[in-house]
């Protein structure tokens, strides 16, 4: 017995650009939290806004990214949604507090929105990073 014939089925399964800025939204939030500004540079807008950031631009962003990667040493995230030009993303992070040695796991939304295919505008919560919550 044979299954299904898929093949008529392959132009309704093909990749939409909501779906691609979804896989990309991922991308960048992991390079935010990870530090990894060269990943980073290549999916955010050279004139970013970071809604909430004391430094304007990719500055303002690679700044984000170089703390957060001090102050977040364990994360993971995952798409919430995605619609149009705008993603959400969900970051579950383990935050130590200085001098304490205890853990605390946080949860935080992340959104961005999208021109083409880089980030154009960025809000992340900036309590995620607090200071008392700095690793030792």
């Amino acid at each position: 017995m044979h299954g299904p014939d898929i093949g008529r089925f392959h132009d309704l399964v093909q990749p939409s650009p909501v779906c691609a800025q979804a896989a990309s939204a991922r991308a960048a939030v992991r390079a935010l939290l990870s530090g990894n500004v060269l990943a980073l540079q290549d999916l955010v807008h050279p004139d970013v806004v970071h809604h909430g950031g004391e430094s304007a631009g990719w500055a303002g962003v690679r700044e984000l990214a170089l703390t957060a990667c001090a102050t977040i040493p364990d994360s993971s995230v995952e798409l919430v949604c995605s619609e149009g030009d705008t993603a959400v993303c969900r970051v579950l992070a383990s935050v130590g507090r200085v001098g304490w040695g205890d853990v605390l796991h946080r949860t935080a939304l992340v959104v961005l929105r999208f021109q083409g295919d880089r980030v154009s505008e960025l809000w992340f919560p900036a309590d995620l990073m607090s200071p008392e919550y700095a690793v030792a």
